[in-house]
C-alpha cells in the first residue's frame, strides 16, 4: 500500500509516504499514538475517504477498482472500544445474513465475546448493548 490521504481539497496530507504489505490470509493489528494516522489508515482501507494519491492492493487487486459493498463485506475490523448498533447481536455481526449460526458462533469465540452472548436471554436475538469487560 503506498497512499496519500487529505480530508478537505485544499487541506495537507494527513498520510503521505506510507508504504506496507498486508499478506493475503493474515490477521493485522495496526497501533500507534494518538494522533499518528491508525483512524485515517483504517478510513483508507475501507474507503470512507478516497486518495489522492497512491494506491491499495490486497491480494494483487487495486481497491479503488471495487464496488464499497464488495470491498467492505470482506474486511472486519474489531474496535478497542466496540460499539453495537441498534437491533440484535446477530444483527450486529451478520447484518446481511450471509452466515450460519455456528459461524457467528465461532466468530464470537475467536474474539472472546461468545460468553457474554451466551449470558444473555436471547443469545444472538438480544438487543444489542455495550458489552461489559
Amino acid at each position: 500500500m503506498s497512499k496519500q490521504i487529505r480530508y478537505k481539497h485544499d487541506a495537507p496530507l494527513v498520510l503521505r509516504g506510507i508504504s506496507c504489505t498486508f499478506e493475503g490470509g493474515h490477521k493485522i493489528d495496526i497501533v500507534g499514538r494518538t494522533g499518528s494516522g491508525k483512524t485515517t489508515l483504517i478510513g483508507a482501507l475501507f474507503r470512507l475517504v478516497e486518495p489522492v494519491g497512491g494506491k491499495i492492493v490486497v491480494d494483487r487487486i487495486d481497491i479503488s477498482t471495487l464496488g464499497l459493498h464488495d470491498l467492505r463485506s470482506h474486511f472486519g475490523i474489531i474496535p478497542q472500544d466496540p460499539t453495537l448498533f441498534n437491533g440484535t447481536v446477530r444483527y450486529n455481526l451478520d447484518p446481511f445474513s450471509q452466515h450460519t449460526d455456528h459461524e457467528i458462533w465461532e466468530a464470537l469465540g475467536k474474539c472472546q465475546l461468545r460468553e457474554a452472548v451466551v449470558e444473555k436471554e436471547d443469545g444472538l436475538d438480544s438487543l444489542g448493548e455495550k458489552p461489559k469487560f
